[in-house]
């Protein structure tokens, strides 16, 4: 099978994309695959693929339209001959412009995958319009959560709704298990250790985070993985709140070093505003870290099926009495053997071996409609 993989970006934080691509390379190495990244693609990520299979090849258009345009024609010219090729695209930009070039030279005999990553109030409205474009020339769209689906679904024509499937983001278990492996158990530190996930963005309300932090007496650390446009904005916030001590934005680090940071932490924390469905959430619940959430729909759908997980409406008062209580019960915890109150249900709904079967079928089932 020949795939054309087409993403945006693929940088530490693209946990869905990236946890996806990895995992295929690993265990689905029959499938001929090749990435191609409209922005450069994270030296560790492409790595982590070259390692995994040798049936991978990467190319990076660096921004360029013209560029990404001319790699998808010469690849669908390059496998004319093969039958069993799909091209599948996670992004409106790169997923119209893919579509349409391919379209150009193969006639739409190609199967097109869309997978949509976000609800539909999240989307500009130019790339609403993408993304329609994109939905009625792919074969099926899949959704990454019940919550993305549902927001879409009024919108829809039925021609759409008949091509369209919720395929949920899972946890690549295997992949967590064996970074953790040298951790027979967890690192003891003195201060209790809070951690998130999380783009430096608007969607992740992070400045609201920092207010209930700098609300709470204890003695404890936030850790904040990632980057993006409010880094600056956040500095500043947290030297102005006096917690400079407390609060630390840790940026990018490799996958595996950040499972073992979300090992070591006593608790996990989301406060955005919305998601198409959290990763680093489901990495920390994979883990059995104690996670505290804000009350919206993708995080609810967790929720329904890992019943422990703890949600919280995005109010000052209610996540400074939900935060400390959760402080308080860890600090009591400190020296105990963590119990596993949650891998259990992320292995059996959220798992990635789950969700790749899924997209396996799809895959056959293109495969199976295009020959006939």
């Amino acid at each position: 099978m020949e795939i054309l993989r087409v993403s945006n970006i693929a940088g530490p934080t693209s946990a869905p994309f990236n946890t996806f691509a990895l995992f295929r390379s690993r265990v689905y190495r029959d499938e001929n695959v090749t990435y191609l990244a409209y922005r450069p693609l994270d030296k560790t990520f492409r790595a982590g693929l070259q390692r995994d299979s040798a049936n991978v090849k990467i190319e990076e258009c660096n921004g360029s339209i013209l560029k990404l345009a001319s790699s998808v024609i010469r690849w669908v010219l390059r496998n004319r001959l093969n039958k069993d090729k799909i091209i599948h695209a996670h992004q409106p930009g790169v997923g119209l412009v893919s579509f349409l070039s391919a379209s150009l030279v193969s006639f739409f005999s190609i199967p097109l995958v869309y997978t949509v990553h976000n609800s539909f109030s999240n989307f500009n409205g130019v790339k609403k319009v993408a993304v329609y474009i994109c939905f009625s020339l792919a074969a099926k769209i899949t959704f990454v959560s019940k919550d993305s689906f549902s927001s879409f679904e009024s919108k829809l024509p039925k021609s759409a709704l008949r091509k369209s499937v919720v395929i949920q983001n899972g946890a690549d278990i295997d992949r967590i298990r064996l970074a953790t492996s040298s951790r027979k158990n967890q690192q003891i530190s003195k201060s209790i250790i809070v951690s998130c996930i999380a783009r430096l963005a608007p969607q992740k309300n992070l400045p609201f985070l920092l207010k209930v932090a700098a609300i709470i007496n204890k003695d404890f650390r936030l850790n904040i993985y990632g980057e993006g446009s409010e880094r600056d904005l956040l500095s500043t916030q947290i030297k102005q709140l006096g917690l400079a001590k407390k609060v630390f934005l840790c940026g990018n680090i490799a996958k595996e070093e950040l499972f073992i940071k979300l090992y070591d932490s006593d608790i996990y924390v989301s406060a955005a505003h919305y998601e198409g469905l959290a990763m680093g959430l489901i990495e920390a619940l994979a883990l059995d870290v104690p996670c505290l959430a804000s009350d919206i729909s993708s995080h609810q759908e967790v929720k329904e099926l890992v019943p422990s997980l703890e949600l919280v409406e995005n109010d000052i008062d209610q996540w400074v009495a939900s935060l400390t209580k959760r402080i308080e019960t860890a600090e009591l915890e400190k020296l105990s053997k963590r119990k596993q109150w949650t891998s259990p249900d992320i292995e059996k709904y959220f798992s990635m071996a789950r969700m790749q079967k899924e997209y396996r079928e799809v895959y056959s089932n293109l495969l199976i409609a295009a020959e006939r």
